[in-house]
Protein backbone atom coordinates (compact mmCIF):
# COMPACT_ATOMS: atom_id res chain seq x y z
CA UNK A 1 0.00 0.00 0.00
CA UNK A 2 2.87 2.23 0.76
CA UNK A 3 4.63 2.86 -1.74
CA UNK A 4 7.09 6.10 -1.09
CA UNK A 5 6.90 9.16 1.52
CA UNK A 6 7.08 11.17 -1.46
CA UNK A 7 4.66 12.24 -4.60
CA UNK A 8 4.67 10.47 -7.76
CA UNK A 9 2.62 10.00 -10.82
CA UNK A 10 0.64 6.86 -10.66
CA UNK A 11 1.18 6.21 -14.31
CA UNK A 12 4.95 5.46 -13.43
CA UNK A 13 4.28 3.17 -10.92
CA UNK A 14 2.50 1.19 -13.63
CA UNK A 15 5.38 1.39 -15.57
CA UNK A 16 7.76 0.30 -12.77
CA UNK A 17 5.34 -2.34 -11.73
CA UNK A 18 4.86 -3.54 -15.29
CA UNK A 19 9.26 -3.49 -15.38
CA UNK A 20 8.97 -6.32 -12.59
CA UNK A 21 6.78 -8.51 -14.12
CA UNK A 22 3.50 -7.47 -12.55
CA UNK A 23 0.70 -7.58 -14.55
CA UNK A 24 -1.39 -4.61 -13.82
CA UNK A 25 -4.07 -5.33 -16.70
CA UNK A 26 -3.97 -9.11 -15.18
CA UNK A 27 -4.66 -7.64 -11.98
CA UNK A 28 -6.84 -4.98 -12.38
CA UNK A 29 -4.38 -2.26 -11.38
CA UNK A 30 -4.51 0.98 -12.89
CA UNK A 31 -4.22 4.76 -11.69
CA UNK A 32 -7.19 4.72 -10.10
CA UNK A 33 -6.56 1.65 -8.48
CA UNK A 34 -3.78 3.30 -6.79
CA UNK A 35 -5.66 5.99 -5.86
CA UNK A 36 -7.94 4.55 -4.40
CA UNK A 37 -5.43 2.61 -2.26
CA UNK A 38 -4.24 6.21 -1.15
CA UNK A 39 -7.19 7.19 -0.20
CA UNK A 40 -7.48 4.26 1.73
CA UNK A 41 -4.26 5.27 3.59
CA UNK A 42 -5.46 9.06 3.53
CA UNK A 43 -8.31 8.30 6.10
CA UNK A 44 -6.77 5.96 7.92
CA UNK A 45 -4.03 8.71 8.72
CA UNK A 46 -6.99 11.55 8.97
CA UNK A 47 -8.45 9.30 11.37
CA UNK A 48 -5.39 9.15 13.41
CA UNK A 49 -5.06 12.39 13.84
CA UNK A 50 -8.33 13.29 14.74
CA UNK A 51 -8.33 10.68 17.36
CA UNK A 52 -5.50 12.97 18.91
CA UNK A 53 -7.77 16.36 18.57
CA UNK A 54 -8.63 15.70 22.24
CA UNK A 55 -5.32 15.86 23.87
CA UNK A 56 -3.94 18.86 21.94
CA UNK A 57 -5.63 21.01 24.77
CA UNK A 58 -3.22 19.55 26.92
CA UNK A 59 -0.33 19.33 24.45
CA UNK A 60 0.11 15.47 26.13
CA UNK A 61 3.68 14.33 25.56
CA UNK A 62 3.73 10.33 24.78
CA UNK A 63 6.99 8.32 25.35
CA UNK A 64 5.81 6.19 22.89
CA UNK A 65 2.54 6.02 20.75
CA UNK A 66 1.79 3.86 18.65
CA UNK A 67 -1.47 4.22 16.22
CA UNK A 68 -2.41 0.99 14.18
CA UNK A 69 -3.32 1.80 10.70
CA UNK A 70 -6.12 -1.49 11.36
CA UNK A 71 -7.60 0.92 14.00
CA UNK A 72 -8.63 4.07 12.29
CA UNK A 73 -9.86 2.42 8.65
CA UNK A 74 -12.15 3.75 6.92
CA UNK A 75 -15.41 1.40 8.17
CA UNK A 76 -18.70 3.25 6.60
CA UNK A 77 -22.08 1.94 5.74
CA UNK A 78 -21.10 2.96 2.06
CA UNK A 79 -17.57 1.73 1.83
CA UNK A 80 -15.00 -0.07 4.00
CA UNK A 81 -11.81 -0.49 3.82
CA UNK A 82 -11.23 -4.58 3.80
CA UNK A 83 -7.47 -4.58 3.81
CA UNK A 84 -5.64 -6.16 6.53
CA UNK A 85 -2.95 -4.16 7.78
CA UNK A 86 -1.42 -6.29 9.88
CA UNK A 87 0.82 -4.63 12.55
CA UNK A 88 1.46 -1.63 10.40
CA UNK A 89 1.55 1.35 12.40
CA UNK A 90 2.90 4.77 12.97
CA UNK A 91 5.18 5.18 15.87
CA UNK A 92 6.19 7.74 17.76
CA UNK A 93 8.63 8.16 20.47
CA UNK A 94 9.10 10.86 22.90
CA UNK A 95 7.06 13.04 21.08
CA UNK A 96 4.11 15.66 22.18
CA UNK A 97 0.47 15.70 20.49
CA UNK A 98 1.22 18.31 18.20
CA UNK A 99 4.51 17.15 17.17
CA UNK A 100 2.90 13.82 16.02
CA UNK A 101 -0.11 15.85 14.87
CA UNK A 102 2.34 17.89 12.62
CA UNK A 103 4.13 15.17 11.24
CA UNK A 104 0.57 13.78 10.32
CA UNK A 105 0.20 17.05 8.74
CA UNK A 106 3.13 16.15 6.71
CA UNK A 107 1.80 12.92 5.74
CA UNK A 108 -1.80 13.84 4.53
CA UNK A 109 -0.20 17.18 2.66
CA UNK A 110 1.61 14.49 0.08
CA UNK A 111 -1.44 12.97 -0.77
CA UNK A 112 -2.80 16.23 -2.00
CA UNK A 113 0.52 16.99 -4.00
CA UNK A 114 0.07 13.70 -5.24
CA UNK A 115 -3.68 13.50 -6.12
CA UNK A 116 -3.21 17.51 -7.83
CA UNK A 117 -0.08 16.01 -9.93
CA UNK A 118 -2.05 12.98 -11.33
CA UNK A 119 -5.59 14.59 -11.81
CA UNK A 120 -5.04 18.37 -12.51
CA UNK A 121 -5.03 19.63 -15.84
CA UNK A 122 -1.95 20.66 -17.33
CA UNK A 123 -2.62 24.53 -17.59
CA UNK A 124 0.28 25.16 -19.34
Amino acid sequence: MKLSNKAYYYYNIIKAFEAYGINCEKFSINEYVLALWDIERLYALYNMRKNLENDLANNTFYKEKKLYYDDFKMNMSEYSDTFSYGNWRKIFENKTVSEIMESLDSDILVFYKKFYMNFSKNIE
